[in-house]
């Protein structure tokens, strides 16, 4: 990808790209935190960011055995 088309996309590419994580984040802690309410919140915030996914199309590929070959 050219650089000056990604510098001019920046917004919607971090938008997109730190948007849904911090959404997952945000909702699977208050979950994790309201079903085990002994967990305080930061952590449950932490065990959030650990278990949310970050690129759905790596996880999506691991799921299915679909790897690249080398």
């Amino acid at each position: 990808m050219p650089k000056r088309e990604l510098w001019r996309l920046r917004g919607p590419i971090l938008t997109l790209a730190v948007g849904p994580v911090l959404f997952t984040v945000v909702g699977a802690g208050y979950f994790i935190h309201w079903l085990l309410s002994s967990i305080p919140l930061p952590v449950a915030f932490a065990l959030a960011a650990v278990l949310s996914p970050t690129d759905a199309v790596a996880v999506s590929a691991i799921s299915r055995n679909r790897l690249p070959t080398r």
